[in-house]
């Protein structure tokens, strides 16, 4: 039985344990205070708030244990865990813990305590208990606890509240255990932490393990001191356990003299086995309820034959040479214990409440609550995986006349376990491991597995696994990883019967973990922590602040010349402190408002908290050059001539910045929730959040660096924002610094190879962050394969293309600086390469998908927060479209209503693949000249038509895009859909209202704004940008540039090469699969230009170079220093470059300051910097064609 072998084994490891301790110094009380009243004592930990620790100590009269105990109950959010706990006899200062867990679900933790392991057994008839001299606590403190809550004397408020998954149960479980080891016996952290269970625990400690070690990882909380786990028994696998029938009941395999079936039986086994197996596999891959609700029709055949006969006198489950005393658990003794926790004495002594009206030794609301989701067809080897690969050990124990979670299905798992060390595990023969025992084990580095026939009486099997405990010697070899033989001395103390190990090495493994999809995810995304609150006045109140302040800022400055937009890292910087201060000062106090009720202060500041900030001050930063809308209306009014009234301004700015929110949530199935939109551009913010609340005060090297995340963080702001004085004001030249420019200033032809501001940039460099990322974002967050193709597409059409065509004088190239054509396709390469993932995430969209692919654990923890219905963002997308409808008539913007939904078709179109490539690369792919040569040829010369259409397609895309990258933050930080839904939809209102206000106010209040004799420099040069613009689209048009006879007309070929391309590459790619076509993506390639001018190659090849170093040669070489520091480095560089650009401004150039002196003005007076072209046209000449019609 599994109960046995638990105990002998736990035994040994206790043995070796209890060594490795021995010399903690110091001894103190275990609790503070001894409950001679008879009382309850409350603890409460600042990590958790909401939880608290009820506990009182109770005495020999109740459980004869010989050593002190305590009972008490966990208490959170009308939930109430039960747990009993008792020093060891031996030491308990220096010996380990162990948590011990029963399976079901829902079977209570006593059966273990007074039926198996504990300190005292419950004595015939069920008045009294006994002193049980087998129990574990002779080596080890013992908890055993009532889990999930429901569990025996554990209770809920209201049974909605039960646990439907291991996984909620195991998060209650880590809380229980932080509050326990922290606040009620602090000294428990110094001591060996084990987890013990049997039977439906082969789900809970594996995955409570798990959850243990990630929060170990990633919370400043003090560590979990996990040493290992034992499963006796286990559930692990049910596909593995139910493949085991046919060997426990149809062979003599499990020790028994014939097999328990006969012909007939076994033949019904054999023939329904394959048809079961198929479909559990099918529910393993895709864990649908329905679909794995399926094995049950299908397995129940095989399953029945059995337990349709087990019952009182009929056949046991647990031990198939023996029948039932009484029904389902089938011992006598689980009923006694029943009715001895019972009786009026127990209750009282326990402090029973009255909402627990009578206890029982098996829950059926747990079990049912279980049924409801996909757990009980589950299997758990990926956790076990998980545990085994950081370092814990793992011990695997079976008795093998045990048919509910048989040693033949455990062995099977075991071996097809997929991890470092399963070729040497399954492939060495088992050799003798000499004991008094009798069975086999095997063991691989951390994992052990033991499989022992045994006698059937309890006590003798107690007697027997104690026995084994006391011979340290042998016990060192078997449980603790010994890898030397045994001496002659041990062979003659173990010679019948036999126990046989193997063994291999485990090595620690790669970046093979389920939790995340890409080691960039990993080095950046924080685990979830569900306690810690996010819906708080707190985080509303500093959004809404920090959005109204960041909004009016940018807009109020988008209007100087030059223009200052303040990024989100800003926000997130100023509110930290902020929140820290609210922490700090405000009261505890519950407020009531319209049903609401919640309180100021719910203890620390967090990170999810702080996401809610982040998230609303990213919406307004979204689009890259702050509010497009309010450029073109000012560029209107004040360059322009054209009166705008104050309900056009507001009416303008709500359309086109919200009508791409509800389009952007119906693409979340594609854009969000799949794990290779990775998003690169969110993790750098997903690192600072995580950074700034980290509680984990480890500080693990990372080759050779010791320096926290967050001092380097700091370091990094303070130094890169001194820096940025550098080359933002003292010493310009640094910006682009093409030096030999500045020794041959006059000489066009060099000006023109080397030149970084007009020319070809032969040898760029750089000295200034904000001109590597301006363009392209951080390169220390795109992925090497898009680093690769971007750096050559660039030098391919910079260096190859560009200047055949510029020095052949082609389209009259000479006459002009340096340039370069922008054409790229990336729909059509989407459709290629992406189309797969497109249907499926389309199928999931409408719930028809059967074959969709397993989801990350993001999106899986994701699934238990309520979910956003999509028929929100329809309503909200229907709503602002009848906004914008009602606009286009009510005001003369001389769009038709067919031009605006040829805009929202134009937009939707294009977000899917715009939308792939930000999600995979973190590359932009602008629509403004699509939009503008559509508009162009439809409504030429109108140039009303042409502004309105491409700001709709333009800032719909680019805001689109933002929204989407916001869902992706709030899904790496966990923050619950709904929540995410309200702070986009807050923060789209309060930027809008702010933004509208301040422009108003900056128009009516700014002396001569958008003037040359405007007031400190409030020339609006944006907006006279889009004037600019507006003329040349709008009054020109692309027929007179691209019709017909016209000189540019053959540049319309790159449209159909931008398209060919990449079918012509699919093809290659089919045909030559092993050619790494593959890793060709043309769309990076044609975008590689899209931004020169004004980018120049000093812009491109910096941004590759420190990319690939980063990205390429530190994440290859130095991988530990990359996960630790790269995104850290990434947010930090970008916020101290905030905080630079912020301080120059208002400090030097808000106020006037100059200095004049060769390294400020040496760009300017070169032939690059002047943008001299080769040739010059003599006067009274002109060049190009005379006419343009």
């Amino acid at each position: 039985m599994r109960r046995w072998f638990a105990e002998w084994s736990l035994a040994g490891l206790f043995a070796l344990a209890k060594g490795a301790v021995a010399d903690s110094e110091g001894s103190q009380a275990l609790l503070s205070c001894n409950y001679e009243d008879g009382s309850f004592r409350t603890f409460r930990s600042p990590a958790f708030p909401s939880h608290s620790i009820r506990i009182k100590e109770q005495n020999d009269e109740v459980c004869d244990a010989g050593s002190k105990q305590y009972t008490g109950w966990l208490e959170f959010q009308g939930k109430h865990i039960f747990f009993w706990y008792f020093d060891s006899l031996n030491d308990p200062l220096t010996d380990p813990l162990t948590l011990w867990l029963t399976g079901g679900p829902g079977v209570s933790s006593l059966v273990g305590l007074m039926l198996e392991l504990g300190p005292c057994r419950i004595k015939t008839g069920g008045n009294h208990t006994e002193r049980n001299p087998y129990s574990w606590t002779r080596h080890s403190s013992m908890i055993f606890v009532d889990q999930p809550v429901g569990t025996g004397l554990s209770y809920v408020d209201s049974h909605p509240d039960i646990p439907t998954t291991s996984k909620i149960a195991a998060g209650d479980m880590y809380i229980f255990l932080q509050i326990f080891m922290t606040e009620v016996f602090p000294e428990r952290r110094q001591t060996p932490f084990h987890i013990a269970g049997e039977s439906y625990a082969g789900h809970y400690i594996p995955t409570l393990s798990r959850e243990i070690l990630r929060q170990n990882q990633v919370f400043e909380r003090p560590e979990i001191p996990l040493q290992s786990i034992l499963i006796g028994n286990g559930y692990v696998s049910p596909l593995d356990t139910l493949y085991g029938y046919y060997e426990t009941l149809c062979t003599t395999k499990p020790g028994v003299d014939e097999p328990v079936f006969n012909q007939t039986r076994c033949h019904i086994i054999s023939e329904n086995l394959p048809r079961c197996i198929s479909i559990y596999e099918v529910c393993y891959r895709y864990p649908d309820e329905v679909l794995c609700k399926a094995t049950d029709a299908v397995c129940g055949v095989i399953k029945e034959l059995y337990h349709n006969e087990s019952h009182a006198g009929g056949r046991d489950p647990f031990d198939i040479t023996r029948t039932c005393e009484v029904d389902h658990l089938c011992f006598s003794q689980t009923l006694e214990i029943q009715k001895y926790i019972n009786k009026p004495s127990i209750w009282a002594a326990l402090g029973v409440p009255e909402a627990v009206r009578n206890f029982s030794i098996e829950s059926t609301e747990v079990a049912s609550a279980f049924g409801t989701t996909t757990d009980l067809y589950s299997n758990v080897m990926n956790e076990i995986k998980y545990t085994l690969e950081h370092g814990v050990d793992v011990l695997i124990y079976n008795g093998n006349l045990d048919l509910a979670c048989n040693t033949a299905g455990n062995l099977r798992w075991a071996e097809a376990l997929r991890w470092n060390g399963q070729a040497p595990f399954t492939s060495e023969d088992l050799k003798p491991w000499y004991s008094n025992v009798g069975g086999s084990k095997v063991k691989a580095g951390s994992f052990k597995e033991v499989f022992v026939s045994v006698p059937n009486a309890v006590s003798g099997k107690q007697r027997f696994a104690f026995d084994m405990g006391s011979k340290k010697e042998s016990v060192d070899i078997s449980v603790c990883q010994s890898s030397r033989e045994p001496t002659n001395d041990e062979r003659a103390e173990a010679l019948e019967p036999q126990i046989y190990t193997q063994e291999t090495q485990l090595e620690i493994g790669d970046d093979t973990d389920d939790d995340v999809v890409s080691p960039e995810v990993r080095a950046s995304v924080p685990a979830d922590d569900e306690d810690i609150p996010v819906n708080t006045f707190r985080a509303w109140f500093l959004g809404i602040v920090g959005t109204v302040i960041l909004t009016a800022l940018n807009q109020f400055f988008q209007l100087h010349s030059p223009p200052l937009f303040l990024s989100a890292y800003l926000a997130i910087l100023v509110t930290f402190p902020c929140g820290r201060l609210m922490e700090a000062v405000l009261p505890e106090r519950k407020w009531k408002i319209l049903g609401w009720t919640f309180t100021t202060n719910p203890g620390r500041f967090n990170q999810k908290e702080h996401c809610i900030v982040a998230i609303m001050a990213s919406l307004v930063t979204a689009f890259d050059n702050g509010s497009l809308a309010t450029d073109v209306y000012v560029a209107f009014e004040k360059f322009l001539h054209i009166p705008i009234s104050l309900g056009y301004r507001f009416m303008f700015l709500l359309t086109t910045q919200a009508l791409s929110f509800g389009i952007a949530g119906l693409f979340h199935k594609f854009l969000v929730e799949p794990a290779a939109c990775v998003w690169p551009g969110v993790l750098p913010t997903c690192s600072m959040l995580y950074t700034m609340h980290q509680r984990n005060k480890q500080n693990e090297e990372a080759n050779g660096w010791k320096i926290s995340r967050m001092k380097l963080f700091t370091v990094v702001i303070l130094c890169g924002a001194v820096y940025q004085l550098l080359p933002g004001f003292l010493f310009t030249g640094l910006t682009t610094f093409a030096w030999i420019t500045w020794i041959v200033p006059n000489n066009v032809t060099v000006n023109q190879v080397f030149g970084a501001v007009s020319g070809m940039d032969l040898l760029p460099m750089t000295l200034d962050w904000n001109q590597i990322t301006g363009y392209l974002g951080s390169p220390l967050l795109v992925p090497t394969w898009a680093l690769t193709n971007v750096f050559c597409g660039s030098m391919f059409f910079l260096w190859i293309v560009s200047p055949t065509l510029h020095w052949s004088n082609v389209w009259q190239g000479m006459y002009m600086p340096f340039s370069s054509s922008k054409t790229f396709d990336n729909t059509v390469h989407t459709a290629l390469y992406h189309r797969r993932e497109i249907w499926y995430g389309l199928l999931a969209s409408i719930g028809k998908s059967s074959v969709e692919e397993k989801p990350d654990i993001h999106t899986r923890l994701m699934k238990k927060y309520k979910q956003v219905p999509l028929w929100w963002y329809g309503c909200t997308f229907l709503a602002i479209f009848s906004i914008s409808v009602v606009f286009l008539y009510v005001y003369d913007t001389g769009l038709p209503w067919y031009g605006l939904i040829l805009a929202i078709a134009l937009h939707v179109i294009l977000l899917l693949p715009t939308g792939i490539m930000m999600a995979y690369c973190n590359i932009k792919l602008s629509t403004a000249v699509i939009s503008a040569l559509v508009a162009g040829y439809i409504w030429p010369g109108r140039m009303m038509n042409n502004v309105v259409f491409k700001v709709f397609t333009l800032v719909s895309s680019a805001q689109g895009l933002g929204y989407i990258s916001v869902m992706k933050l709030a899904h790496y930080m966990k923050i619950p859909p709904r929540v995410t839904f309200a702070a986009q939809c807050t923060g789209i209102i309060v930027s809008w209202l702010t933004q509208t206000a301040v422009n108003v106010w900056a128009m009516g209040n700014v002396e001569d704004i958008c003037t040359p004799e405007a007031s400190n420099s409030f020339l609006c040069p944006l907006a006279a940008g889009y004037a600019t613009n507006a003329t040349f689209w709008g009054l020109i048009g692309p027929k007179r540039l691209f019709s017909e006879g016209s000189m540019y007309r053959s540049m319309l070929w790159f449209f159909l090469i931008g398209a060919a391309s990449p079918i012509v590459l699919y093809l290659l790619d089919r045909r030559f699969p092993r050619a790494m076509l593959r890793k060709i993506h043309l769309p990076a390639i044609f975008a590689s230009t899209a931004s020169i001018p004004p980018a120049t190659a000093a812009n491109y090849m910096a941004w590759g170079i420190v990319g690939l170093y980063f990205n390429g040669h530190l994440k290859r070489r130095y991988r530990r220093w990359w996960m630790k520091y790269n995104y850290i480095l990434s947010a930090g560089l970008d916020a101290a470059l905030a905080v630079g650009n912020f301080l120059i401004f208002f400090c030097l150039a808000y106020p006037g300051v100059q200095l004049k002196w060769f390294g400020n003005e040496i760009t300017s007076r070169t032939a690059d910097g002047m943008g001299v072209p080769l040739r010059m046209v003599e006067r009274g000449r002109t060049f190009g064609p005379r006419t343009w019609n």
